[in-house]
């Protein structure tokens, strides 16, 4: 007879592999629907904004606020459909994402066919590029700047979804730790001069405050796994390896800090774990899908090609734009959210906060100290990550940044948590042991 360790463990699996298969349908279903929107209505939108002047042949744009806001990446993302081959099918056109690239390419080739749509574009095979499921129906129905002002809507939203979440099971100082660092020097007005970072950070921060909601309701370990894997995998299917140090530490973090009061060190540690191994599985996951829909439509060498080559070009790679020496990446993310206006005064701030918190977290008790740790022990995570892709991060600085105060938020939240007095009416602790409820 099995254990019942080993049936737990059994039946996670299976539920993982249910999600998994589920996500990737409910992937390919939701792009082949953003492809059900005529190319030229698209096309239309993308003509509009180039009139208008929404959409210019700059690739970056260095702002007032002190940030560079991403139209590379915005104007790939608005072309996802547009520039297939000649006898693409329908299941070739969603899973190799057909693009017009960065905005002179886009640019250039939409004026270039005034009347037809330009058949000059590349293929994206690593990413799902989800985002065309919410981008192509909004342009059709609002054009560029409805899609703009939809996507900060998403991103204010869930950040106040988030905050609400937080301050339910540790107070309000807890969610102003958690996203005052970000809110002060991530320049949130700079990230809404785009739509897909906007709409990226929504979905993230959606699937942590469903974290933090199930937490704060005492689930156990083995009851957070599988909304851990799909945040991570709803996650993966929009983004384009943006901020994922950030959000995969904040995830684990928020689930240690919002477990009940009542629960001892070692489930707190467990629950923790949990979200932090299962959030980068199902982002993993969702990518790995991808790579095996895309070789149906082309090769498994070609893909393999691609995945293998960009690994390696992200660890190390030089270009005009990245030396590829050890630690560059980490050096000029630092430098660069240093040089935010806000930031020298928030990290101040910081220290002071730490400096007073620290104080009265040891007067509490060795027990807090613990559950300090705990919370916060992922955030080295962010040093590991940036020096692993180093090329990616000394390229993509100006954005990747964001990671650095959403990692300090996560250690301040930790602090506010530890600090705190116990919550007079401490929830019951569930079993670590029962049975997991179907």
């Amino acid at each position: 007879m099995r254990s019942p360790k080993l049936r737990r463990s059994t039946l996670i699996a299976k539920r993982a592999a249910v999600a998994f298969v589920c996500l990737q349908l409910a992937a390919l279903a939701a792009v082949l629907a953003g492809n059900l929107v005529p190319n030229r209505a698209v096309l239309d939108a993308l003509r509009e904004g180039i009139r208008t002047g929404a959409i210019t042949e700059a690739d970056t744009l260095p702002l007032s606020t002190g940030g560079i806001s991403d139209q590379f990446g915005e104007c790939v993302m608005l072309s996802i459909g547009l520039g297939s081959r000649e006898g693409d099918g329908w299941l070739t056109r969603a899973v190799t994402s057909p693009n017009l690239r960065r905005c002179s390419a886009l640019v250039a080739s939409i004026e270039a066919h005034p009347d037809d749509e330009p058949r000059t574009g590349v293929r994206k095979l690593r990413y799902w590029n989800g985002l065309s499921s919410i981008a192509r129906p909004a342009l059709a129905l609002v054009g560029v700047n409805g899609l703009r002002v939809i996507a900060m809507l998403a991103l204010a939203g869930s950040i106040g979804a988030l905050a609400w979440a937080v301050t339910a099971a540790r107070g309000r100082w807890a969610a102003v730790a958690l996203l005052g660092p970000v809110a002060a020097t991530g320049d949130l007005l700079g990230v809404v001069q785009v739509f897909h970072h906007p709409l990226m950070l929504a979905v993230a921060f959606g699937g942590i405050t469903h974290l933090a909601r199930r937490a704060r309701k005492g689930h156990t370990w083995d009851q957070l796994v599988i909304p851990a894997f799909v945040a991570g995998s709803a996650y993966s299917f929009v983004n384009l390896m943006n901020f994922v140090p950030g959000l995969w530490v904040m995830s684990a973090g928020v689930v240690a800090a919002c477990a009940p009061d009542g629960i001892d060190l070692r489930s707190r540690i467990r629950r923790m774990l949990a979200a932090g191994l299962a959030w980068p599985a199902g982002y993993m996951s969702m990518w790995a899908g991808k790579w095996a829909w895309a070789s149906l439509a082309t090769s498994w060498s070609s893909v393999a090609d691609e995945v293998l080559g960009q690994i390696q070009f992200r660890i190390n790679g030089e270009t005009p734009h990245a030396t590829g020496r050890f630690a560059a990446g980490l050096r000029v993310t630092v430098r660069h959210w240093l040089d935010q206006p806000l930031t020298p005064v928030v990290v101040a701030l910081s220290c002071l906060v730490v400096l007073l918190l620290s104080v009265r977290v040891a007067r509490r008790g060795s027990q807090r100290i613990l559950t300090l740790a705990a919370i916060a022990s992922g955030t080295p995570m962010l040093v590991i990550w940036l020096l692993f892709f180093n090329n990616h991060h000394e390229i993509h600085y100006w954005f990747e940044y964001r990671s650095l105060p959403l990692l300090l938020g996560v250690g301040l939240m930790a602090l506010a948590v530890a600090a705190r007095a116990p919550s007079p009416e401490t929830p019951t602790e569930p079993s670590e042991h029962a049975t997991p409820q179907l």
